[in-house]
């Protein structure tokens, strides 16, 4: 794990504690995904992505930390395991690469899939759906806001 080499907990990051639990949650992120909903190396790829973004990147906490997760470690990987051609702004800069099981609103638990999320921004407006189908079957209603980077972490 490189990045428990090069990203060792420090006073002000004492929460850099990776090890091979933090691997585990990335494979099991990538075991919920189907045939159906991963048919090409390319999304398989993207899974990766999106599934290290989650279990690394979110946990560190300055741009020095997370550039060099993504332009050096993830970068590296991209290249030497999946020959990708992409710069590193193609893949980190601009929309983000997300999956998750809720953008079927209403599916019961088991006809969720886990899937690409192809239009983040639809993200908010999902989000509120739920939150009013919520607020309808109980007496304690919620008032929530929904904003985008809280919307990338559900």
């Amino acid at each position: 794990l490189r990045i428990k080499e090069d990203m060792r907990p420090r006073p002000s990051k004492a929460h850099y504690t990776f090890n091979l639990r933090d691997c585990s949650k990335v494979f099991q992120g990538m075991m919920q995904v189907t045939t159906r909903s991963c048919g090409s190396p390319g999304t398989a790829m993207r899974l990766w992505i999106s599934e290290n973004m989650r279990c690394f990147y979110d946990r560190l906490v300055d741009d020095t930390d997370r550039d060099y997760f993504t332009e050096e470690l993830m970068m590296d990987v991209l290249r030497r395991n999946f020959n990708v051609t992409q710069s590193h702004d193609d893949f980190f800069r601009g929309s983000p690469i997300l999956f998750g099981d809720f953008l079927r609103f209403g599916a019961p638990p088991e006809q969720r899939m886990y899937e690409e999320i192809s239009d983040p921004n639809r993200l908010t407006r999902l989000f509120e759906e739920y939150l009013d189908e919520y607020n309808m079957t109980t007496s304690k209603q919620m008032s929530l806001v929904f904003f985008k980077d809280h919307c990338e972490h559900l």
